[in-house]
């Protein structure tokens, strides 16, 4: 079978032993990779100790997959997963990356990495080819991330060939809950807190290079398929526009749809900010594009603020989360200022959207009299102040007074507070929202409140869809689901979970430049990798299997049907902007998303439905489960 090594990592902190186990064949058929593989290996690891597993003992596996294409040359496919139960959330937690580590970690002779138990201290983790090491990282704990990644290149590099680097900064040693893994500076693991768990493993990193390559089942096939897709991309203006302006090409234009959240949710229109804040603003700190393994999107930015204030280096650049969590949400105008922003959180390794929102968060709090300078330690939260905000950010990296407060994330923080502040609160099973407002695009709304991870805009594609910058016309999309309207949502929800979960989260593609992408594209590109010949009835139904054993693991962590919704400050419309009047019919779209997934009102699947998809075993654990409640 090629796209495979079919072999896997087993790392055991706790013993300090490696060994490598094979890759099952049902698994690659059943769950194809990523985080498919993923679930259901942490679900077979975590047996019946999943409803209780505390994510930052060492009982909770991490597990890091690439999926059948990465390392190939097709287009946008450069991406891999870790996984993990989420310390933020406390349900399935997952975060996806870019860059060269999926490739190096396939050339090296593997498909993932799973690491159980937690070291007594620190070690990193050292892959060349066949050969893997657990190496002391006491000297290398407690430093930022740049310096570790430059400090390990070095140490493992040879000539002018750099390993790629993954490693944890001071916020994942110290437990910060939505603490990221920074892989080569400029990627980042950034969603649900993986770093937090790497750091109760006392695990600062891992350093990956092979030698080999990705084994290409049908190479005629592959060559026809890969070409057609790069012809895809030249032609493909979205495609130009990601490599002219990067991730936020498209400000402007979400401005007027009412896409792009402003101070804290509740400002619909902010002209002046956008205008500050869009592509050609960030031509003044850029200096440079760069780009993942074999994509020739190239929409990473490469930023430098050469004197004042906000001086930095050269380096990686902000991305439109980036901007907008800490720009629009904030209300910075400043792109040098947010551009320093964004290389604090790389260094010390944070999250940019939960740390951008849950900031943002507390402002709103503060200006509206539920948060004092008694609670803050004095300091005054105000709008538009790059100087408070990057000050947050480093007290929120070490733990440090108020920062130790803004480090548990937006919802427990408001948990704590109490009174009023949970009406300014915006998340989704404890996660923070992404940049994209549901008031605009309806389907997202929904995206959000049934998302396996809590609130996401990437594990499906439905946001591309409803956009009309993806086309899936052969599963009947055709163009009649978009427009700020509730109806048939619930279809195209469901459509774009079941084929975006293989898509994005188990092949694995980008879901940027993979936009080119159509359904027989991916059936091609997975038919001629693999070597055997796929379907896209096969497709749906890897993504609705890795789906529901998602929502399964979520249910028996606890999260059912009353964590299905969308917090209530996007539940109210705005006066003015693109999305002016405009609000979700979440009542209507659930009751048509729960029919079409077969759920009872518990949110519990169906027996037949499971059995179908071959998880039988898993629906006893559900019964069980429910018995017990």
């Amino acid at each position: 079978m090629g796209g495979y090594c079919g072999r896997l990592l087993l790392v055991n902190l706790s013993t300090k032993t490696i060994s490598n186990i094979p890759l099952r064949d049902d698994l690659k058929e059943d769950y194809l990779g990523g985080s498919g593989i993923g679930a259901r290996l942490l679900y077979e690891l975590l047996g019946e100790n999943i409803a209780a597993m505390d994510p930052l003992a060492p009982g909770n596996p991490l597990v890091f997959m690439t999926g059948p294409i990465s390392g190939t040359t097709l287009p946008s496919t450069a991406r891999m997963t870790v996984n993990a139960l989420s310390p933020l959330t406390g349900i399935w937690g997952e975060a996806n990356v870019g860059g060269q580590l999926s490739a190096q970690l396939k050339f090296a002779g593997w498909d993932g990495v799973i690491f159980l138990g937690a070291a007594d201290s620190p070690v990193y983790l050292h892959v060349a080819d066949e050969e893997a090491y657990l190496l002391a990282a006491d000297e290398l704990w407690g430093q930022e991330t740049y310096i570790v990644t430059d400090l390990l290149q070095e140490r493992h590099g040879g000539g002018n060939r750099k390993p790629a680097v993954a490693v944890i900064g001071p916020a994942g040693e110290n437990g910060v809950l939505y603490a990221s893994i920074t892989h080569n500076k400029g990627h980042h693991f950034g969603r649900t807190g993986m770093g937090a768990v790497m750091g109760s493993k006392k695990l600062k990193g891992l350093v990956l290079s092979g030698t080999g390559k990705v084994i290409i089942g049908n190479p005629e096939r592959y060559k026809e398929v890969r070409q057609r897709l790069l012809s895809k991309m030249k032609e493909s203006l979205t495609v130009q526009l990601f490599n002219l302006y990067g991730t936020n090409c498209g400000i402007e234009a979400g401005h007027l749809s009412g896409d792009v959240p402003l101070k804290n949710w509740q400002l619909g229109e902010w002209a002046e900010g956008i205008n500050a804040l869009n592509g050609p603003a960030f031509e003044t700190v850029l200096t440079d594009r760069a780009t993942c393994y074999a994509c020739p999107v190239a929409c990473k930015r490469v930023v430098e603020v050469k004197d004042g204030l906000w001086q930095m280096a050269v380096g990686p650049g902000p991305e439109y989360e980036t901007i907008a969590s800490f720009g629009a949400m904030c209300l910075i105008l400043d792109v040098a200022a947010i551009a320093k922003i964004n290389e604090r959180c790389n260094q010390l390794g944070l999250d940019t959207i939960s740390c951008g929102c849950t900031i943002a968060f507390a402002i709103d709090c503060f200006a509206k009299g539920s948060l004092t300078t008694e609670q803050t330690g004095g300091l005054e939260l105000r709008w538009g102040k790059p100087e408070l905000v990057l000050k947050l950010v480093e007290m929120i990296a070490a733990q440090e007074g108020f920062g130790a407060e803004l480090a548990l994330g937006s919802h427990r923080l408001a948990e704590k507070l109490g009174g009023e502040t949970r009406k300014y609160l915006a998340t989704v099973k404890k996660l923070e929202l992404p940049m994209h407002d549901p008031r605009a695009y309806h389907g997202l709304g929904l995206t959000y409140a049934t998302s396996v991870r809590g609130a996401c805009h990437v594990s499906g594609v439905s946001m591309g869809v409803e956009q009309g910058t993806m086309l899936l016309e052969e599963l009947g999309l055709d163009g009649s689901h978009r427009g700020p309207t509730s109806a048939d949502k619930a279809r195209l929800v469901v459509l774009t979970q079941d084929f975006g979960m293989t898509f994005a989260t188990a092949a694995i593609v980008c879901v940027l430049g993979g936009m080119v992408y159509d359904e027989q594209d991916f059936v091609a590109c997975l038919s001629s990798v693999i070597g055997r010949e796929w379907t896209l009835e096969e497709v749906m139904r890897c993504g609705r299997r890795n789906w529901l054993l998602k929502r399964a693991i979520n249910l028996l962590r606890g999260a059912g049907p009353a964590d299905d919704c969308l917090p209530e400050i996007v539940r109210k419309p705005l006066t003015e902007g693109g999305a002016a009047g405009s609000v979700a019919d979440m009542e209507l779209m659930l009751e048509e998303f729960y029919a079409r997934r077969h759920f009872d009102r518990d949110g519990y699947p169906a027996r037949e439905e499971m059995a179908a998809l071959g998880l039988a075993d898993v629906f006893v654990a559900l019964e069980e489960f429910r018995y017990r409640k």
